[in-house]
């Protein structure tokens, strides 16, 4: 059984909310609802911003600047993009003593979802949740999750960190209404069974009350360091998705996302194992070059699922052991998987031709991901040319050297951190553009045709690096490169 949620209060409470992106915005509208007295601080408002909203009631806008003081306001709400590490946010934590002063958009999610399911009448079912996090795959479980669950009738809704604000979810269609200060909430919204949410390290690192019933952390690797300063701080953040989680799904070939309680624990990983520690070993998954595997039992037969990955199997593992704590049917669950056609700029093909493949991969925002993707081309094509580079956000990307010495004929590199993709030995060119990157990838291509009998080389966007030293997001890069290949190549 829950335990009765705390009643947060935000009625004529002075809140400050940093940053007015997506998320700021899904904030303003919620703690406005509540009654609460808003100050949102950004420094890159514009016009229409502030116009729009100028005369709405207990709503004002402030620039944010470095010497900021908040110890005026009750509540601090920080968009996952504003470092907590900053000055002014350390010292209103200081001044507060305690570092649940300062939440994100998740922890306000949480706390009114607690409420919620708390507050109803007997015989009704609460909302359950299921949080993924992981630096590498979590939007495609997500997303495939959601897909499975619909596909069997389950009323679900995806968000957090990928598709609609966790707020939006809980509070549907809720907006500001004008200039007469109040918002509005649409009642007649069907109710929602389960809410599947990808988190990301920044959004739980301000998340405190939340109680999902499966907490899952998918892997963890070099990413983000220029944000948590280490491994450990990184890590931290992540298994902040355990603390209340009543069932816990985790990869036991990864141990940084091995919970500090293996009770109530399901595992996935690419082998079949005894028990040990874990206990039961028919709770558990696994896979072999057939398919996925629970205790004997094949639940998905890899073979009805042409050039399906290894790490791609691993996600899917992950569905199936939360479809199995959601009491989800399994054999309708696989067959949904076998339809699963991925996420956009995901290991997207955009052209193949008898010689050729060219993949659009920009996802691959850290070393991980990328190391993921070379790991699954190697299996299908003789050659491999990889566009790679842009800001590494301080990872370690030494963990591609055996992948770049093994697996790819040539770098061509691309972005600010660019020259730390010259150290493997790999011979390598350098692109000013993504244009540039795909003429220089297809003049080598046609090198490598002419020199190699019956070639079939894969030519890859997966650059280990976030987007924006040079593009708006990751999307922007791999939506031109796309366009590049098109022109470029398929004509």
């Amino acid at each position: 059984m829950r335990p009765l949620a705390n009643a947060y209060s935000y009625e004529n409470q002075s809140v400050a909310i940093i940053g007015y992106g997506v998320t700021g915005k899904a904030c303003v509208a919620f703690l406005l609802n509540k009654g609460a007295k808003v100050s949102v601080f950004d420094d890159s408002f514009n016009t229409s911003n502030k116009q729009s909203l100028a005369n709405t009631e207990n709503l004002t806008f402030c620039e944010v600047h470095e010497a900021l003081d908040l110890r005026e306001f009750d509540q601090v709400v920080v968009s996952p993009g504003v470092n907590l590490r900053k000055a002014f946010i350390q010292n209103y934590i200081a001044h507060k003593g305690h570092a649940s002063a300062v939440i994100g958009d998740i922890e306000l999610f949480a706390r009114q979802l607690n409420e919620i399911n708390s507050g109803l009448a007997p015989g009704e079912n609460p909302i359950k949740v299921v949080a993924v996090t992981g630096s590498n795959g979590k939007s495609t479980v997500v997303d495939m999750l959601t897909k499975v669950l619909l596909k069997q009738g389950v009323n679900v809704a995806l968000g957090g960190n990928f598709g609609t604000a966790a707020l939006a979810l809980i509070a549907p269609n809720l907006i500001l209404a004008g200039n007469n200060g109040h918002s509005e909430q649409n009642t007649s919204a069907p109710r929602i069974d389960i809410i599947v949410l990808e988190l990301s390290s920044f959004q739980l690192e301000s998340t405190f009350s939340l109680c999902p019933d499966i907490g899952c952390i998918l892997n963890i690797s070099s990413d983000h360091l220029d944000r948590h300063g280490s491994m450990a701080a990184y890590t931290l953040a992540k298994q902040q998705i355990y603390a209340s989680a009543a069932t816990v799904v985790f990869n036991r070939d990864d141990s940084a996302t091995s919970p500090s309680s293996l009770e109530n624990a399901i595992s996935v990983g690419y082998n079949q194992f005894d028990g040990g520690q874990l206990g039961d070993p028919t709770k558990h998954f696994y896979q072999t070059s057939k398919g996925i595997y629970c205790a004997q039992h094949l639940l998905f037969d890899a073979s009805q699922v042409m050039g399906i990955s290894q790490f791609q199997l691993v996600n899917m593992q992950v569905v199936l052991a939360c479809c199995q704590i959601l009491k989800v049917n399994l054999v309708l669950a696989a067959q949904s998987l076998g339809e699963y056609k991925g996420l956009p700029h995901r290991f997207e093909t955009v052209y193949h031709s008898k010689t050729s493949i060219w993949i659009n991969d920009s996802k691959a925002t850290n070393p991980g991901a990328c190391l993921a993707a070379l790991e699954s081309l190697a299996k299908q094509v003789s050659h491999i040319i990889l566009i790679a580079g842009g800001d590494a956000k301080g990872a370690d990307i030494q963990m591609l050297a055996h992948a770049m010495s093994t697996h790819v004929d040539k770098l061509i590199l691309i972005g600010k951190d660019a020259d730390l993709f010259t150290q493997f030995g790999t011979p390598f060119t350098r692109a000013n553009s993504i244009e540039d990157a795909v003429e220089k990838a297809k003049a080598y291509a046609g090198e490598l045709a002419r020199n190699h009998d019956n070639p079939y080389i894969g030519v890859m966007l997966s650059p280990a690096c976030a987007s924006i030293d040079m593009f708006n997001n990751y999307q922007h890069r791999g939506e031109l490169f796309c366009q590049a290949v098109t022109a470029q190549v398929t004509a």
